[in-house]
């Protein structure tokens, strides 16, 4: 009897302890307004760009209290602003060089980070009412996209050319976000996002017109979090 009762709590322990080192993985979805930080995406000194829509899913495995391995994949919608007008001086020097003044489009892209969480939930601890956490990472973006480029001729003056393009970069991500701790299945968060290209093409536009070479994508998104471990 003794070595039955004993048997059967060695089991539960070995059970409760195989189960805390199991991982709380968790998938989320996140949408939000984004922006595109390039030569002809508006005048940023007078705060005048395009908001558009992006959205991301990604599944995050905790590899411990601290750190998380995230995967993300997304969409980003893109468009020009602020060029309209072809006789400006700007858009007739990017046409002599054969950039484009204005164009739309959308960016796929899909990455890989760790990322830190500053104030991580433990097992058996009342938790924090949220939690912050960030991250950076690697990944690729495809930007396929419609330009449209100015062409001067002696007899027609400035012709604009319509074409469609697309341009696949490398790229950084860093995010930042604050998330719910409910305790259930469910937690929400909101989470910005600086994606760093490692060209400035992904506009149609390589010449500098802003302070920083690269182009530069910003989302802050509303997160859904599931969880799937525990």
């Amino acid at each position: 009897m003794y070595k039955i009762l004993a048997l059967t709590f060695l089991l539960f322990g070995f059970s409760e302890a195989l189960h805390a080192q199991q991982s709380r993985d968790h998938v989320s979805l996140g949408v939000g307004p984004s922006m595109v930080y390039g030569e002809n995406t508006g005048d940023f000194s007078s705060f005048k760009f395009k908001m558009l829509p992006a959205m991301a899913f990604s599944y995050n495995k905790q590899l411990s209290h601290r750190f998380d391995l995230k995967s993300t994949i997304g969409a980003q919608w893109m468009n020009s602003g602020g060029y309209e007008n072809i006789s400006d001086q700007t858009v007739i020097e990017w046409g002599n060089n054969g950039q484009a003044f204005d164009f739309k489009g959308i960016g796929f892209f899909a990455d890989v980070m760790p990322v830190y969480n500053f104030n991580p939930e433990v097992r058996n601890r009342v938790p924090d009412v949220v939690s912050f956490y960030a991250g950076l990472g690697v990944g690729v973006m495809h930007v396929v996209r419609e330009q449209k480029v100015t062409n001067f001729t002696p007899m027609s003056g400035n012709v604009i050319e319509i074409s469609d393009k697309s341009t696949t970069a490398a790229y950084i991500p860093f995010r930042f976000g604050v998330s719910s701790n409910l305790d259930f299945d469910w937690d929400y968060a909101l989470e910005f996002t600086a994606i760093t290209m490692t060209n400035s093409e992904i506009d149609g536009n390589n010449m500098k017109n802003k302070l920083v070479n690269p182009d530069i994508l910003m989302q802050v998104q509303i997160i859904v979090k599931r969880y799937i471990g525990w």
